[in-house]
């Protein structure tokens, strides 16, 4: 081999090092097409982030609205104080012992229970200082009876208007053959209030609403019906029916 084969071939190599190094260890290995830059790196640690915060948020709102369906059709609620307890378990244990990924969304969800409102470090109002407006102006035609009948009925003219008893904003709207449109509020303090029997409603899922606020018109949408026009009104706080003449001067 010649010495200009030689010296040829030492620059070859040179040019290939120093060109490896270039990409390997500089911004040049950006251009190279398909290859990750950091701000890629960077948008895909967001969008993990998002996804698992979108797990998260599904889970609880998974575990929130069949709490929600048994309060509406008279089941037993969820047992969110059991879910804790289980959950303070797990988290002792997740020191020696890999957790499900089910365990860990539910240690996330138990971090947010404020949204039950049975979180132990969140204050909770003396419901008897709390001031409730009357949903409807009318006559109680059957009081509260915890077991048969856990909420009342309040006797009005069809298109009168009903109210919602405090701040907060609607849960849940649903129409069926034997309650027609039914409306759900949420609001602070674990309470939530129930009003069915109404022919429309004025208030969409996540609207706020004050106190006051006409969130539906009274009378029959359904397909059986009522032998007199009337509210069915239910009052819950934590899982709890409460006797809603206890708090409302109908």
């Amino acid at each position: 081999m010649s010495k200009a084969s030689k010296i040829n071939i030492l620059a070859a190599a040179v040019v290939f090092i120093l060109s490896f190094l270039l990409i390997a260890f500089t911004p040049l290995r950006n251009l190279i097409p398909g290859y990750p830059d950091a701000e890629f790196k960077r948008q895909q640690e967001v969008e993990k982030m998002k996804m698992d915060s979108l797990e998260r948020s599904i889970y609880r709102w998974e575990l929130y609205s069949e709490n929600l369906r048994k309060v509406v059709f008279g089941e037993k609620p969820i047992q969110i104080d059991s879910l804790i307890h289980q959950a303070k378990i797990d988290f002792e244990d997740e020191k020696t012992i890999a957790p499900a990924n089910t365990d860990s969304l539910l240690r996330a969800f138990v971090k947010e229970k404020e949204m039950f409102g049975v979180s132990d470090d969140k204050p909770q109002d003396n419901i008897e200082d709390i001031h409730f407006f009357k949903p409807l102006t009318g006559t109680v035609s059957r009081h509260f009876e915890v077991a048969q009948h856990p909420y009342i009925d309040i006797t009005a003219p069809e298109g009168s208007p009903v109210k919602s008893v405090l701040d907060g904003s609607v849960l849940f709207t649903d129409w069926n053959e034997a309650d027609g449109w039914i409306i759900i509020l949420q609001h602070e303090n674990g309470i939530i209030s129930i009003y069915k029997h109404n022919q429309k409603l004025l208030k969409a899922v996540s609207d706020n609403v004050s106190a006051g606020t006409s969130i539906a018109i009274l009378g029959s949408s359904a397909s059986v019906r009522q032998e007199n026009t009337h509210l069915h009104f239910e009052l819950w706080r934590d899982g709890t029916p409460l006797d809603p003449s206890l708090y409302i001067n109908f």
